[in-house]
């Protein structure tokens, strides 16, 4: 009864704002006037309570605000009135702008909901670089974030919006353990076209972002014939330190360097953290129980021993997941 009664209010207070009935406020949007009731969006927005508050100025029944679209502010006075509200691809993103500046968390809610439920590898990451610049965001960016370390195989693919990411997105994504591609090679390409779209502007950047590189992840042959003489490496002075300590590992060469940087070879030797894998824990092996442990990784369809020498034999167990840990009971 009282969420009925609340509905029908709303559905006055709109019908006597579109009359222009009682209204006590002018919202001014480039060409057009928005009349409304000042109550009514103070309810929705601490910015607009604070605006008419007689605390701070004079009171005022007409307001200005030229830097907004009339479509958007439309969307914004209906939504404040609860009235439903069409957002789209095309306009989503200057909504969320101005429903953050004027800080009526219900649409900022609204937009990221819809931004979430619309991701795609073709959209992914505009998301992500326009997240990071809101605070109230917070939520979307973590989730476009995961989608994007999560299916960059299938972005690189598709995506145009990739040749336009920023140089901070790309050294944070690339320098991920999750980052999930089955071949070190995809990133490396995916360095040098974006490189290639703005070239002067974009190769003194090359070292930061080859660095971010599993290069010893890398088969010899490719490393060989395509990594090291690509011109935008072999003509950058930064590149040749990166290069050297990966053909050492590459090539298990010990006559390399005098001084061994071991944290420069780790990061460029460690292998990327799957996004599934499937465990085989235990069982039986030789008529005995096991405390074997051997994971799946169905990115690169391989086996690898995780077995911790002091977990004791099981069989007959069963295995659930919880939070990020394997319970065996």
């Amino acid at each position: 009864m009282e969420f009925q009664m609340r509905n029908q209010a709303f559905e006055v207070f709109h019908e006597v704002c579109l009359q222009g009935e009682h209204t006590d406020v002018t919202i001014k949007v480039q060409e057009r006037d928005f009349k409304a009731h000042k109550i009514i969006l103070c309810g929705c927005s601490p910015f607009f309570r604070m605006l008419f508050s007689t605390q701070w100025s004079r009171t005022e029944d007409s307001f200005s605000f030229q830097e907004i679209s009339s479509d958007i502010m439309s969307l914004i006075i209906d939504f404040a009135y609860a009235r439903p509200i069409s957002i789209t691809e095309d306009n989503v993103f200057e909504l969320l702008v101005m429903a953050d500046q004027f800080l009526i968390s219900g649409l900022v809610e609204t937009c990221c909901r819809f931004l979430e439920e619309n991701l795609s590898p073709i959209n992914c990451l505009s998301t992500l670089v326009f997240s990071k610049k809101f605070y109230s965001c917070s939520k979307i960016q973590h989730i476009a974030k995961l989608y994007v370390l999560q299916h960059f195989d299938e972005i690189i693919k598709v995506s145009q919006e990739f040749l336009e990411v920023p140089l901070d997105v790309l050294v944070e994504m690339f320098g991920q353990d999750e980052l999930n591609v089955k071949e070190e090679e995809t990133v490396f390409e995916a360095i040098i076209h974006w490189i290639e779209h703005l070239p002067e502007q974009r190769k003194n950047h090359i070292a930061e972002l080859i660095s971010k590189v599993r290069l010893c992840r890398i088969s010899p042959e490719y490393f060989i014939n395509k990594v090291k003489i690509h011109t935008f490496i072999s003509e950058n002075q930064e590149c040749s330190n990166i290069i050297v300590h990966a053909m050492m590992t590459l090539l298990d060469n010990h006559d390399g360097p005098a001084v061994i940087d071991y944290d420069l070879i780790n990061q460029l030797s460690r292998p990327r953290l799957p996004s599934v894998i499937l465990l085989a824990i235990g069982g039986w092996s030789i008529g005995s129980p096991t405390n074997a442990i051997e994971a799946y990784d169905t990115r690169v369809n391989c086996w690898v021993n995780v077995t911790q020498e002091e977990e004791p034999p099981r069989a007959y167990h069963g295995a659930a997941t919880l939070n990020g840990c394997v319970y065996c009971v």
